[in-house]
């Protein structure tokens, strides 16, 4: 998001990106890649995941894709480490397997995430997370650092971390996806991360603007 207008939308089987335009009247003031189109591709070396590692790449580990994993929890893998004043914290494992077959996924769905996943060098299935909940049982926090194994001699850690608003506090509302003549079809995760970027530079120098000016 950037302020209140959305620069971002994942459905799961879409990424939708506002482009940066000039015009508020751009009629096609978005871009999508349908996951479906995503070429199968070859793990990003070392070099180039170092090097696409911004904020555009968020778009991959997006809050969507965050809700899914939990599903995929290995409940024997819980372990409560301590209580805080925010609520109780969690450690555990999740399975995109799992998460999948929890959800139901079909295996094209399937097909798609993993692509995905692999435009960042993810491959396994099993990740550490933790997660943070209320006193009420809602959830406030919950983490996944995610493997990025880019070659042999390479592994980092991609850590992607979700907070949520309490019941009855801030909302948002319901996002509209784009509709299909407010969009322009693109076949590259890449390109739908650089506008993510762009959208986030702007907003950013935006704010500095601002912040010199008082």
């Amino acid at each position: 998001m950037s302020g209140k207008a959305p620069i971002f939308l994942d459905t799961g089987r879409s990424l939708y990106a506002r482009r940066m335009t000039t015009s508020q009247r751009e009629r096609r003031p978005w871009i999508r890649v349908d996951l479906k189109r995503i070429n199968d591709t070859n793990k990003p070396t070392f070099t180039e995941l170092l090097q696409q590692t911004n904020p555009g790449y968020i778009v991959v580990l997006s809050p969507q894709l965050m809700l899914d994993m939990l599903a995929g929890a290995l409940t024997g893998s819980i372990k409560h480490v301590k209580d805080t004043s925010d609520g109780a914290q969690y450690e555990f494992n999740v399975s995109v397997d799992k998460a999948n077959r929890t959800l139901r996924l079909s295996e094209n769905a399937r097909k798609d995430r993993k692509k995905l996943l692999r435009t960042l060098a993810i491959t396994g299935d099993i990740f550490k997370s933790t997660a943070l909940i209320r006193a009420d049982g809602s959830l406030a926090e919950f983490g996944i650092t995610f493997r990025a194994t880019p070659d042999r001699q390479a592994t980092l850690n991609l850590v992607a971390e979700l907070k949520t608003f309490p019941p009855g506090g801030q909302a948002l509302g319901r996002l509209r996806a784009p509709t299909s003549s407010e969009t322009i079809r693109v076949n590259s995760v890449a390109e739908v991360q650089a506008a993510v970027r762009d959208q986030l530079d702007a907003a950013f120098k935006a704010f500095r603007a601002t912040q010199a000016a008082k």
